[in-house]
């Protein structure tokens, strides 16, 4: 059996795949900061987002069933269970910080889900108990969504009066502990990265 080949289209081409069920096929296409992935095999659009290329080509070549395997996932609920699953990927977190990071996660209504191996998983919670949209997503990159959900705050894009200095001042010092995190697991900063 041959593999499908994974086309890479445009946004405005990956819309008109989706509007008209057609053509058949595998098709990715990169819109902003987010990945979207279409199997159109049986022309019904399936249609997935994923923060990393990887995870949607993993998930058109069938490497990754979002939903059939939740089963076999628990939620990620307590700082205690983050910092298990976070320690099985080999990073050290502090009960602060994972208290910090469920807490972004729930704001942007999102959760976590870990296997018995310590891989995780993130869950759109606007599906409620269906996991179509679930995605591979690692504590790291858990931790680089949070920098950019408090980014996205810090700028205002949130529904917050931009007089509040408190909040500001809040938002500023989540700013700094979790870029310390990154620091201190050994990976640069989301705002360095996007600085370079």
């Amino acid at each position: 059996m041959s593999r499908i080949k994974i086309q890479r289209v445009s946004p405005e081409r990956l819309r008109q795949i989706i509007e008209r069920y057609a053509p058949r096929g595998l098709f990715l296409a990169k819109e902003g900061r987010t990945w979207v992935a279409v199997d159109n095999t049986t022309r019904d659009a399936w249609t997935e987002e994923f923060s990393r290329k990887r995870q949607a080509v993993r998930w058109l070549r069938g490497k990754f069933e979002v939903g059939e395997a939740a089963k076999d996932w628990n939620w990620v609920d307590t700082a205690e269970k983050l910092i298990a699953a976070a320690n099985c990927q080999g990073l050290e977190i502090s009960t602060t910080e994972a208290d910090l990071i469920l807490g972004y996660l729930e704001g942007h209504e999102y959760s976590l889900m870990v296997d018995a191996a310590g891989r995780t998983v993130r869950h759109d919670d606007q599906y409620g108990c269906r996991h179509r949209g679930d995605e591979p997503y690692s504590v790291q990159s858990v931790i680089e969504f949070c920098q950019e959900m408090n980014e996205d705050l810090i700028r205002g894009d949130g529904a917050w009066e931009r007089s509040d200095e408190s909040y500001l001042s809040l938002l500023r010092q989540d700013e700094q502990a979790l870029a310390a995190l990154m620091v201190r697991i050994g990976k640069n900063s989301y705002q360095t990265k996007q600085n370079i």
